[in-house]
């Protein structure tokens, strides 16, 4: 047996994880876990490996003050207090965690019972609401918000995050509106690197692309710093090299209603970067992130595709190239679109080919309502209940051997939107009186694997 339960019992105990439920409704979950890794571990050990989930922000269409709702949700009374808020809320009480408090939580419990340890954990953007067309003063109350988070996070796993375009644009609709439409927003794009310095998140980040050599592409530059947000580094042995990307850089390129693009990365930048890492014999292997996914989940509905819901394609396309061409990239892990997805950005292939596009965008955020994940390859909780979408986070290991594999981690969303998120206290939660959401708030199920990890050939 690798894991043990005891180390990760006291891990949260400021904010009160443990208190309303025992040790054994997390340990259904962990021993699937255990018995799924141990196997693999046998067969394979790892030799490094990295966990990474995206979007755990709150969605904005259920109360108009863009806040969470917890009035039903029955938090652990220390949970309240150690964020700072009154125990007992009462019907009408609004609390302003703008990201899944509840969801992240949760993903650090499950962390720390992983055999493979991770060196670190990614967050591939779209961590608070955000999308304020303002100087950047509501981008930074809610990044404060989450940073209330970060004292409890497990030690000595690295967190590494990257802003989504929740953090790095702005809605046009104060200027325009009855509008939806985005732009990218210099004002949130500082107002994140002052948040990511403060948190002291940036040690990794030393060698981005800074305004000495603005160009993207030919005929595009960058119209602000980039060294906090796109940057690449190298794992203590020098064998792994990660990218990471502002998928929203800040260019000199416009749209039609003369505002700044979205979805651009500095590509000159990466293809320099990741052609050093693949011509450097030490480097083994080439990871990538970003928010922003190359390509569409292939069971995405044409009707649910969005301009912004991938990199744009001058940039995009030769960015999939590019990765194409250098041998040592396993992947692009990123979110964006509210699901779990894998395949191959190759021309042809599978899952298992790589290089491969993961999007793990299950991380906190009300799921895409198209997402059915496929029923030979979804874990159902038991065999009355039917498969469907889940939150959680996805872990790939480094073997011993030199290959690549990853896991979906897993954790249910019970019933309907009604009842998402809801504590349970060994009875279903109250229906919610109208007008109001349970939806975000606390449930103690560890996350559960697929009962085998894809490697990547």
């Amino acid at each position: 047996m690798i894991i043990t339960f005891k180390p990760w019992i006291n891990l949260l105990a400021t904010a009160g994880l443990l208190a309303a439920s025992p040790l054994a409704a997390r340990e259904t979950g962990a021993n699937v876990r255990d018995k799924v890794e141990w196997l693999e571990e046998q067969q394979d050990p790892t030799v490094l490996a990295f966990t990474f989930t995206g979007d755990i922000r709150v969605n904005p269409h259920w109360d108009k003050t863009n806040i969470m709702y917890v009035a039903t949700a029955k938090l652990p009374e220390k949970t309240l207090a150690f964020f700072g808020y009154p125990a007992n809320p009462k019907p009408g009480d609004f609390y302003p965690f703008y990201f899944n408090m509840s969801q992240w939580m949760l993903n650090l419990q499950d962390l720390k019972l992983l055999s493979a340890a991770p060196l670190y954990h990614f967050v591939t953007g779209d961590i608070v609401l955000g999308f304020e067309n303002d100087n950047g003063d509501e981008l930074r109350k809610q990044l404060a918000d989450f940073g209330k988070a970060l004292p409890t996070f497990p030690s000595p796993i690295q967190l590494v995050v990257m802003p989504g375009n929740h953090e790095t644009t702005h809605k046009d609709r104060k200027t325009r509106p009855g509008t939806t439409l985005t732009s990218a927003s210099p004002n949130n794009t500082v107002a994140w690197r002052d948040f990511v310095k403060d948190q002291g998140l940036d040690k990794l980040a030393k060698n981005g692309p800074t305004l000495s050599d603005p160009e993207i592409f030919p005929g595009a530059r960058m119209t602000q710093d980039q060294s906090t947000l796109t940057y690449s580094f190298d794992s203590p042995d020098q064998t792994c090299h990660f990218v990471v990307l502002n998928t929203d850089t800040l260019t000199d390129v416009m749209t039609d209603r003369g505002e700044s693009a979205q979805g651009l990365i500095p590509l000159k930048w990466v293809t320099a970067d990741i052609q050093k890492a693949q011509a450097r014999s030490i480097t083994q292997h080439i990871f990538v992130f970003g928010h922003k996914g190359i390509q569409y989940p292939s069971d995405m509905p044409m009707s649910a595709r969005g301009e912004a819901d991938r990199l744009d394609p001058r940039v995009g396309e030769p960015l999939r190239q590019l990765l194409i061409a250098n041998g040592k990239v396993a992947g692009y892990f990123c979110s964006h679109v509210h699901l779990w997805h894998a395949d191959t950005l190759a021309d042809s292939g599978g899952p298992d080919t790589r290089p491969v596009q993961i999007v793990a965008g299950n991380g906190g955020c009300e799921p895409e309502k198209f997402w059915e994940p496929d029923k030979e390859t979804g874990l159902a909780w038991n065999p009355d209940e039917p498969r469907g979408p889940f939150f959680g986070f996805t872990l790939v290991k480094v073997h011993r051997s030199g290959k690549v594999s990853y896991n979906s981690h897993q954790r249910p969303i019970p019933g309907s939107p009604a009842t998402w998120y809801s504590y349970k206290e060994g009875v279903p939660a109250a229906p919610p009186a109208p007008g109001t959401v349970t939806w975000y708030t606390y449930q103690d199920v560890a996350a559960r694997p697929r009962p085998q990890s894809v490697t990547i050939h």
